[in-house]
């Protein structure tokens, strides 16, 4: 976000509503200069066919170009959300290796991410489901076959995709509730981060703390971080500091 900002020559006072904007129509350099909307989509529609037909499909030789499309197009819709390759294989009526391969495929061709559950077991590690990412955010509204926006699964790809950049090794948390994100160093959980639109609803102020505080009890952790699009602040809680940042302040920052 930082060299989005940088790029357009985006002003402190601007960078809320710039990043509206980056989380709508992501990063990609053409896309941000073109003023027009509707060549906006057409030009990330267009990336979507020349980086499937030509970076997953041609390079290895798939054969059942629609099934491919099926399963990425879910991926695409689906963002921030846990799959397993059962459940895809199912869903689609696929062979058993198919979903291995359609992933490994996509993910080769960076345009989509898998995390995995932190565990020190590797075997519950592979057997538990994935959560996947998406490589920009405006490619996805472009190219998902739903219209629905869930502006906090948006923000917690953007998120994902911030903190790739910088090089974390990225985990999901999940026991009895979940934490998005578990940051490791060497493999050992070094920060954690819950991400959500806002806090302001009970239910889920309540299910984003309650996850948040599981995780750092686990993994012996006394600070936490919770991911907003506009909310900030600080709780003590009995596990240690909770501090709750808003996106477009702290990724422009970083």
């Amino acid at each position: 976000f930082r060299e989005y900002l940088k790029f357009l020559k985006i002003g402190k006072e601007n960078q809320k509503k710039s990043f509206s904007d980056y989380l709508m129509w992501g990063g990609f350099p053409r896309i941000v200069l073109e003023p027009n909307m509707d060549l906006r989509l057409e030009i990330l529609r267009q990336y979507y066919s020349d980086a499937t037909l030509k970076d997953v499909v041609k390079r290895n030789e798939i054969r059942d170009v629609r099934a491919l499309l099926a399963v990425f197009n879910f991926y695409l819709t689906n963002i921030s959300s846990l799959h397993s390759y059962n459940s895809i294989k199912k869903a689609f009526g696929l062979s058993t290796h198919a979903p291995i391969a359609y992933a490994q495929a996509l993910t080769e061709a960076f345009l989509i991410f898998e995390v995995s559950l932190y565990s020190r077991n590797l075997k519950v590690q592979i057997r538990n489901p994935k959560k996947t990412y998406d490589i920009d955010t405006g490619f996805r509204n472009a190219n998902a076959t739903s219209g629905s926006e869930d502006r906090g699964k948006l923000l917690e790809n953007l998120v994902f995709l911030e903190f790739r950049k910088r090089g974390k090794q990225l985990y999901y948390h999940k026991d009895q509730l979940e934490c998005d994100f578990v940051v490791t160093e060497n493999y050992r959980p070094s920060e954690l981060v819950q991400v959500t639109e806002s806090l302001k609803e009970t239910t889920v102020r309540k299910r984003e703390i309650e996850g948040l505080k599981e995780a750092m009890r686990q993994y012996k952790l006394t600070t936490g971080l919770i991911i907003t699009m506009n909310e900030e602040g600080v709780l003590k809680e009995p596990e240690g500091t909770i501090k709750i940042v808003s996106a477009w302040s702290y990724f422009a920052e970083l």
